[in-house]
């Protein structure tokens, strides 16, 4: 028997907005993930993990997934938001209390200031 899809927030990161706009057309379309999946060439659990916000969608498999899903081009069109999103948690993982950026060089071990 198929778990219940997990809860979606449409109202939370730019990531978790794509997932329930993917899962409401797929839905839509009445499709199951592996179905889709099977449309794009991506496996029903990548689908999955795009939907619950746990992968990123690049902009050719957003392209595959709007034309399989009819969607409009919504989901091609929000792909440079969720890169955006994920490049700038990326940047913020760096920050240290004085709200500069630091990383270990690789030579000599010495911390290097990014602004």
């Amino acid at each position: 028997m198929p778990q219940p899809p997990k809860p979606l927030n449409p109202t939370g990161s730019v990531r978790e907005r794509f997932g329930a706009h993917l899962r409401h057309w797929r839905m839509v379309r009445g499709l199951s993930q592996t179905q889709l999946g099977a449309l794009v060439h991506v496996s029903g659990n990548q689908i999955g993990k795009i939907e619950k916000g746990e992968r990123i969608c690049r902009v050719p498999l957003a392209r595959l997934l709007d034309a399989a899903l009819d969607t409009g081009g919504i989901l091609e069109w929000m792909c440079p938001y969720v890169q955006a999103e994920a490049d700038n948690g990326r940047r913020d993982a760096y920050k240290t209390e004085d709200g500069t950026d630091s990383d270990e060089c690789s030579r000599g071990g010495h911390a290097v200031s990014r602004r």
